[in-house]
């Protein structure tokens, strides 16, 4: 994939998407990976207008990659659940470095993962109908779960991520 191919659904939005640099790409154009910078913070802090803007930027980019892809009928779901991994990322790792991560493999299969610095392992909490936050890697296990994908960690915590069966989105249209 060639970086205007991605940047075409950013150009709509470059205003909101004015620090995003050029995303790293694969030569066979079956993946792309971003990585960006985040303000440190410690755990009562104030989030950074900038890093909260960086969502809106990470699901402008995965929007375009499956647009790319053919895969649009699927960004619904991917690009929430590429939300909530940089949101989780940006908001608990506590770290200066974010990468974003979308491939294709074996032409049946979409990853999506997020590496940060956090020194801890991910987990799924239980809230109650009341809470205002931490549904968000329910949703991922969720909607990965519908797809016939699956998520997990690995890099000790440091990394998170999702798949999403193609063939089972494929066999739909």
């Amino acid at each position: 994939m060639r970086p205007t191919a991605v940047n075409a659904v950013t150009m709509r939005e470059r205003q909101d998407c004015s620090s995003l640099g050029t995303p790293e790409m694969s030569d066979n154009g079956d993946a792309m990976k971003v990585r960006f910078e985040i303000a440190k913070r410690g755990t009562h802090d104030q989030l950074a207008e900038a890093d909260a803007r960086r969502v809106k930027e990470m699901r402008y980019l995965t929007k375009a990659c499956l647009e790319h892809w053919g895969l649009a009928a699927m960004s619904d779901d991917v690009v929430l659940a590429a939300s909530e991994l940089v949101t989780n990322a940006i908001l608990h790792s506590h770290g200066a470095e974010i990468t974003l991560s979308i491939s294709l493999q074996d032409d049946d299969l979409l990853r999506l993962s997020v590496h940060d610095e956090t020194p801890w392992l991910p987990v799924i909490r239980r809230v109650d109908g009341d809470a205002e936050s931490g549904r968000g890697l329910q949703l991922v296990e969720w909607m990965t779960i519908a797809h016939n994908g699956a998520w997990g960690t690995s890099d000790g915590g440091a990394t998170t991520w999702c798949t999403f069966s193609i063939a089972a989105e494929r066999g739909r249209w």
